[in-house]
């Protein structure tokens, strides 16, 4: 359909002066062989106004049928570890708990599941090759699955770069823990680090540009920042402190962090992308409720709020702040200790690991305001945990 207004469209444009031209004469506006210069620049004018309109129209019908798309309904699925003596396997399913699919259904480990930005593949690691963890890739249906890394020493913590085109992992090929970077088919292995100090944990910056991640090189482990080649690594956090977990805000410009600098127990930071404005979010309390430290900031997708973990007297919650440490709301209120969050796609909910003391850990979702609060696994033989939840497809 669009196509064919389209034709119609060049067709009527090629013969638009001839038709406004009828117009203006059966308006009164040009009457032919008697125009003035100065009726010609104000006939011309109405013309060019004329035209402008009806392609300003014709534009705003094309893009408005561009972004409509009748029946298509876009899907997220939820990604996680499930692990029955020791044999953790990488299982999908939907949002609301229904068709679990192990994907890769081996006798090893498999672990730490990382869909990629257009959700067509997931990273993970796996002992299956000898015992040491290498770096794998597959399909998101568990097809193709692919030994990047191959070789004899530890690699894991993959983190894909925002486009997809790469990945960055931890390697201890070396003889101890370096950054490495390599295409998203496992070429072009290259270590980024390059010190004696131990280093962990890298995450993109939204732009691709950047990649944070701890490293004790300086004596105690600190934040990190370099260039995406490596370059300009620079402590960021640079206090005598444990500092780690950085989480880059959705528009590259704040990096929320761990620090024990304050409490043993670990507080929430967050500071501008150069380490300046180094601002503690959350407090340990003693009551009620009882905190002692909170961890694993996880920012929304929009970053207006981040969402963590806090350590209370008898087990852990999970809470929403805004951006700034205000406005802290506690979403789970139970016996259970709740952990591993993970923002869904669009901000509004929560997907996070339950248990209590006599139970396996199950998957829940709840809203961001605390309601609605779904169980997603009932299963009393397995542990799970190390939740990733896909973009929209």
């Amino acid at each position: 359909m669009l196509s064919i207004s389209r034709q119609v469209f060049v067709i009527a444009i090629s013969d638009l002066n001839s038709q406004i031209d009828c117009i203006l004469e059966s308006t009164g506006y040009l009457v032919k062989g008697e125009v003035q210069i100065m009726d010609r620049i104000k006939i011309n004018l109405t013309k060019a106004i004329m035209l402008f309109l009806i392609m300003a129209c014709f534009s705003a019908i094309t893009c408005s049928d561009k972004s409509v798309e009748p029946g298509v309904v876009k899907t997220s699925l939820i990604a996680f570890v499930s692990d029955d003596d020791n044999d953790g396997e990488i299982c999908i399913m939907n949002t609301n708990g229904t068709n679990i699919v192990n994907l890769t259904d081996n006798s090893t480990k498999d672990e730490f599941p990382k869909w990629s930005p257009d959700g067509t593949k997931i990273v993970f690691f796996s002992t299956r090759d000898g015992g040491d963890n290498d770096i794998f890739v597959m399909d998101s249906d568990g097809s193709n699955q692919i030994n990047l890394t191959n070789n004899s020493a530890y690699d894991d913590y993959p983190c894909w770069s925002p486009d997809g085109s790469k990945i960055a992992f931890a390697s201890s090929r070396d003889g101890n823990d370096e950054i490495y970077v390599m295409n998203a088919d496992g070429s072009n292995q290259i270590n980024l680090t390059n010190n004696s100090g131990n280093d962990n944990n890298p995450y993109w910056s939204p732009d691709g540009l950047k990649i944070a991640f701890e490293s004790n090189r300086d004596g105690n482990w600190e934040i990190y920042v370099m260039n995406a080649d490596g370059l300009s690594q620079s402590n960021v956090t640079n206090n005598s402190a444990f500092d780690n977990d950085p989480s880059w805000s959705s528009d590259g410009l704040r990096i929320a962090f761990i620090s024990h600098r304050d409490n043993d127990d670990g507080e929430i930071y967050v500071m501008n992308a150069d380490g300046s404005n180094q601002t503690k979010l959350t407090e340990e309390s003693a009551g009620p409720p009882i905190i002692y430290g909170s961890y694993d900031p996880q920012w929304s997708p929009d970053g207006s709020r981040i969402a963590y973990t806090a350590i209370a007297e008898d087990n852990y919650d999970i809470y929403v702040m805004d951006a700034d440490g205000s406005n802290k709301t506690k979403v789970t209120e139970n016996n259970y200790s709740d952990y591993g969050q993970c923002w869904s796609p669009d901000g509004s909910k929560i997907v996070f690991i339950a248990k209590n003391n006599q139970d396996l850990p199950d998957i829940y979702t709840v809203n961001v305001n605390g309601t609605g609060l779904t169980r997603l696994t009932d299963n009393g033989e397995f542990w799970e945990y190390q939740l990733d939840w896909s973009p929209e497809f």
